[in-house]
């Protein structure tokens, strides 16, 4: 996350000044921010969130080690910042540096996020830092060294649980569309885990400790911002923070608009994946700022040497390629160095341009990935490492339903899917929202649970080990009973 917490003292931080807050009510545009009392050492955090939308426009699910901040403490934090400006998010990882250094990696689902409820979830053990979007797993990372700040239990600090909305206006953020405002974040639901080695349910390491519904604002479990914020354009008020039709409503508003809520959308429970589209025409440019790289990431060290080290890397997996870019730079050529382990890294190849169309992958490892440049001779020290796992392609949508009808019953058949495992059949009833009815392996079903003169609407998911299908255009059918046979 970007330097946008609690700086109690000001002091400089790559020629920043980074100053103390204000109270609410220093900038135009207020946002809101909701954190547990409770802190936690290790264990697994799950929300059901629709993130904001709009240029600039930041949506927050972390942990963060209170008083990180703070000249002489090292930093600790985790989790995932979702962009309003196109719906991508990136899970993150801060640890100790000048005041921290981000382990960024890129995700682009294949809904915008802001779009739709998602499910976001992290799990925090001695042996690995983990983040799922929507049940699926999409990062895991296990070097000791690199996050012995938060693996070593020795080390590791008890963290809050915080959801944000808040807006900034550069590279990284995405500049402030001001049009986009009010903008709000729903939550859904929250849940939380202790970590019991083996001890969970089903023989797992994670027991259940609390599940917050929203039926209520429990000021017990959460405290809410009231402060002002660095490299933000708006600051965090209390009075946009509302719980209400079920849901946890973070606003972000003009303070003309302050305590002004947005109708709670629905959730349709659906789990949308990951997009696997990224090719090296869609991958998003790099930043030019070589202190604010489209990443987030920070060098270790800003100091400037004769051979900086390169910046901005990002790397975006894809159906069986990596793409990596980074920030152009005075070089002859660059060097790229790839690990599976995260720790012995080989020398790739070498490119003249700051871009690599990655293809000798496989789907389902995790791939580091670290760049140096080369200028007369010279070998600069390695960029910061990021991580991709390439995935396959989730299944076609589902075509060709047909729909016959019966006394009291609808059989259904359809168009197997390409890639396909498994088919989620969505059905409403008289125009209400749809809902799961089952889940086959073949491409037909009989619904025997229907009544004769209610409308039934069908549509399906086609599902696989990548993720699950678009939803599939709808049929509308009515059962009825048999005309008996004339005498």
């Amino acid at each position: 996350m970007r330097i946008h917490h609690y700086f109690k003292f000001s002091f400089f931080v790559c020629g920043i000044l980074l100053s103390s807050p204000q109270p609410s009510g220093a900038k135009s545009w207020k946002g809101a921010e909701v954190f547990t009392v409770q802190s936690f050492r290790y264990g697994a955090f799950e929300a059901r969130i629709r993130s904001a939308k709009g240029g600039g426009v930041i949506t927050p699910f972390y942990l963060w080690k209170d008083g990180s901040d703070l000249p002489g403490a090292l930093w600790q934090e985790q989790g995932f910042e979702i962009f309003g400006r196109d719906g991508s998010f990136h899970s993150q990882i801060n640890t100790p540096g000048s005041p921290w250094i981000e382990h960024a990696v890129g995700h682009r689902p294949s809904t915008a996020a802001y779009s739709r409820y998602n499910t976001y979830r992290m799990e925090w053990t001695p042996d690995s830092i983990c983040f799922y979007f929507n049940a699926r797993l999409i990062r895991k990372d296990t070097d000791r060294v690199e996050f012995a700040k938060l693996l070593d239990p020795t080390r590791a600090h008890p963290a809050q649980l915080r959801i944000s909305a808040w807006a900034g206006d550069d590279a990284w953020s995405g500049a402030f569309d001001s049009s986009a405002m009010p903008t709000d974040v729903y939550v859904n639901w929250v849940q939380t885990y202790a970590y019991t080695p083996g001890a969970g349910p089903n023989g797992s390491s994670f027991t259940p400790l609390w599940r917050d519904e929203f039926d209520s604002l429990d000021h017990q479990r959460w405290g809410s911002a009231n402060w002002s914020l660095d490299h933000a354009v708006s600051d965090y008020s209390s009075e946009n923070v509302k719980v209400f039709s079920g849901a946890l409503d973070l606003a972000l508003t003009s303070t003309a608009n302050l305590g002004t809520f947005r109708p709670v959308p629905g959730d349709d429970t659906l789990r949308p994946p990951l997009s696997t589209a990224f090719s090296k025409d869609t991958l998003l440019p790099p930043a030019t700022d070589p202190l604010e790289p489209n990443n987030g990431v920070r060098p270790k060290d800003s100091t400037q040497d004769s051979r900086p080290k390169v910046l901005g890397l990002v790397a975006q997996p894809g159906d069986g390629f990596v793409d990596l870019a980074w920030v152009t730079s005075s070089a002859s050529f660059y060097k790229i160095y790839r690990s599976l382990d995260g720790k012995n890294f080989q020398l790739l190849c070498t490119v003249s341009h700051p871009r690599l169309h990655d293809e000798s992958v496989g789907n389902g490892k995790v791939y580091s990935y670290r760049v140096t440049r080369v200028l007369a001779d010279q070998e600069s020290e390695p960029s910061v490492v990021v991580d991709a796992a390439p995935r396959g392609t989730v299944p076609s949508p589902v075509t060709g339903i047909v729909a016959k009808v019966d006394d009291q019953e609808v059989d259904l058949t359809w168009v197997a899917a390409t890639g396909a495992l498994s088919y989620t059949i969505l059905r409403g009833v008289d125009n209400k929202a749809p809902t799961v009815l089952t889940v086959v392996s073949e491409g037909s079903y009989k619904d025997e649970a229907v009544a004769n003169g209610a409308t039934y609407t069908y549509s399906i998911v086609a599902s696989n080990t990548w993720g699950d299908s678009p939803v599939s255009q709808a049929v509308n059918v009515v059962p009825k009973a048999t005309r008996p046979t004339a005498p």
